[in-house]
């Protein structure tokens, strides 16, 4: 076989520098598909509509039946994780103080009977109203059951009347809860995962 005395080929040292450099770069450049949105884990799905956590959670619907402590009856919550924080319709909200602290004294409707209730005031926060201009309101720490799993979270009190469910649970509680949220289903909680009381919020 004749051979191009011009053209010369790498020694056999360093082919083996080139296969190891491209088989480098195989493994570190990133690869085509889904990508993490968030950094943290967790995919989202556009076939399903559902948030998938590489850790295992508890898919639940858009829209569910939740208990409120203190108080027993159950609420309409729609989950949310395009909002950040949760947020209740409340009425005759009062600030007051008891015990050296500032509390808050609040009214929600539930299963068609009026709850009061009395919280201590973690803080205020203020929500940019869609009208425009900001809107300061108390935040408070409430027990919210979910089926068979009880989270405290913080929950902003507003008048919520314009809208159809009075519960807003935002991303902080889904992710506190360890909740996934499936756009296409509804009420996946039955109402006996509600018969067991829960224990008293102190």
């Amino acid at each position: 076989m004749r051979t191009n005395p011009g053209k010369q080929f790498p020694s056999n040292k360093v082919m083996s520098y080139m296969l190891f450099a491209v088989a480098v770069l195989a493994v570190t450049l990133p690869c085509c598909g889904k990508k993490d949105p968030g950094g943290g884990g967790t995919t989202s799905s556009a076939k399903t509509g559902t948030q998938v956590a590489t850790a295992s959670v508890r898919v639940v619907g858009w829209v569910e039946y939740v208990r409120l402590t203190p108080g027993s009856a159950l609420l309409k919550a729609k989950l949310d994780a395009g909002a950040l924080t949760s947020s209740l319709d409340v009425r005759e909200v009062q600030m007051f103080r008891k015990q050296a602290q500032d509390w808050v004294r609040f009214t929600y409707l539930a299963d068609g009977s009026s709850i009061t209730v009395e919280r201590p005031l973690v803080r205020t926060c203020s929500i940019k109203k869609h009208g425009g201009g900001f809107q300061e309101r108390p935040v408070v720490r409430l027990t919210i059951q979910l089926g068979d799993c009880c989270q405290d979270t913080e929950v902003n009190l507003a008048n919520r009347q314009n809208f159809l469910y009075p519960l807003l649970l935002g991303r902080q509680f889904l992710k506190e809860a360890g909740v996934a949220v499936d756009i296409n289903r509804t009420f996946t909680c039955r109402r006996k995962d509600y018969a067991a009381a829960l224990a008293p919020v102190p």
